[in-house]
């Protein structure tokens, strides 16, 4: 992963990253990559639009996209 500053860029190996996205989505930058409602929220499981490269209810339309409730 590259992190991005207006001092420079700092580069991080990870094996996984968990964003928080919050009660109002900010998924406009998963536009066209993952499959979200009409209100920006990420689809998961069975409310995927296509096949679901899973059944397991927090993976979304990409296999390694899961999203975790905030309730």
């Amino acid at each position: 992963m590259t992190f991005k500053a207006p001092d420079g860029e700092t580069r991080q190996e990870t094996r996984a990253l968990f964003i928080m996205i919050g009660a109002a989505p900010n998924t406009a930058w998963l536009s066209g990559h993952v499959d979200t409602d009409e209100r920006g929220f990420v689809l998961t499981g069975a409310d995927v639009g296509r096949p679901s490269p899973s059944k397991r209810a927090q993976t979304a339309s990409l296999p390694w996209v899961m999203c975790a409730p905030d309730r």
